[in-house]
């Protein structure tokens, strides 16, 4: 039996309505959805974004490999003039900048945020405003962005550095420097802790003949040299890895360092003494040592050989002694072994040249 018309009109008017209301639901539960997973997005970008790691960028490594080229600072020479004694222009003059105090050149008038600053400009101060100026000093009159890319902003530095008549020492250098005195100190505080015995050693030994008081010395030298050595040898190699530029520069004794001389002389101290006056020990003293002949001093009582020798020592003369006693003069009491060194042994002498009432100058 079929329906009447106006039911099936209806049930077509009823279908139609909960279609439309299904898909209105549907779109309602897709667009809430997609909102939550654009939430949720945004958070995880934020995370990533505030989770950058930090930078390794190492300054004296870049520094130490690279090049002083002019051309680095093509985009300078607008405002700035580099030659020593140049003029301010709308930036100060950059002669001798590394090292100087900052905001303090002749004739320019620095703005307050410079001058409020502080300090020199040190190699990783001028990197850091090379690199954002307006990040490093807020207020700064100087309107160039920085360099964006670190080996531009390392290169700058490179060829500042070479603006001066003194260029600062790299970080590197300084770093490697400050190490090597620390362990000679250590080196000299060990040979300082061991004297004592051999001192006490030769005490009781001088009481006998002279011949057994030698034997005494040698023994006790013997038994403190393998300490003394063992220390010295772990500075030398820390030492040589100081190595810096400025050995390499003018004569053997330009860079010779007077200070680190006296502290290896502390190896000599268990016996002899420095100073002007001071007394013989199981060695002589040494004030006057390169002003006086070879086993002359008054009161000692040197080996046949030294005593014999004749002529003053002589820059060559102590090198030779002091790198092996017993190979320069096979008959001396000396017992040392020798500083195998040549910057300890350079050192030294310069030290010993300042020993005297008239102290020698060397080349």
């Amino acid at each position: 039996m079929q329906a009447p018309l106006w039911v099936k009109i209806g049930m077509s008017l009823g279908f139609s309505i909960l279609g439309l209301f299904a898909i209105n639901t549907i779109g309602q539960m897709m667009f809430h959805s997609g909102e939550e997973a654009s939430h949720g997005g945004e958070e995880v970008a934020a995370v990533h974004e505030t989770e950058e790691p930090a930078s390794t960028f190492d300054l004296a490594a870049a520094l130490a490999t690279a090049e002083a080229d002019e051309g680095s600072v093509k985009k300078c020479v607008a405002c700035h003039t580099f030659d020593k004694g140049g003029d301010n222009k709308i930036g100060p003059n950059l002669w001798n900048i590394v090292g100087l105090e900052k905001a303090s050149h002749e004739g320019f008038g620095y703005s307050a945020a410079l001058q409020g600053l502080g300090g020199t400009w040190t190699y990783e101060d001028l990197f850091h405003f090379l690199s954002n100026p307006k990040n490093f000093a807020s207020g700064t009159k100087m309107t160039f962005a920085g360099f964006k890319k670190e080996k531009d902003a390392v290169a700058v530095i490179a060829y500042l550095r070479t603006l001066s008549d003194a260029p600062v020492a790299l970080p590197a250098a300084e770093a490697a420097d400050e190490v090597a005195d620390e362990a000679v100190d250590e080196a000299m505080d060990a040979a300082e802790e061991a004297a004592p015995v051999a001192e006490e050693v030769v005490e009781d030994a001088a009481e006998d003949m002279e011949a057994a008081a030698d034997e005494a010395v040698e023994e006790a030298a013997e038994e403190v040299a393998p300490v003394a050595e063992e220390a010295a040898a772990a500075a030398e190699e820390v030492e040589e890895a100081a190595t810096t530029e400025e050995e390499v520069a003018g004569g053997r004794f330009a860079s010779a360092d007077v200070d680190k001389g006296e502290r290896v002389f502390k190896k000599c101290q268990t016996c002899h003494t420095p100073e002007q006056g001071g007394a013989n020990k199981i060695g002589p003293n040494l004030w006057n040592v390169m002003t006086r002949g070879k086993g002359t001093h008054e009161g000692f009582n040197f080996s046949a050989d030294l005593a014999g020798a004749g002529g003053q020592w002589t820059v060559e003369d102590l090198d030779a002694f002091l790198t092996n006693p017993k190979a320069f003069m096979s008959g001396t009491k000396m017992t040392f072994a020798g500083l195998k060194k040549d910057t300890d042994r350079t050192n030294v002498i310069a030290y010993l040249a300042t020993l005297s009432d008239t102290p020698v100058e060397l080349e």
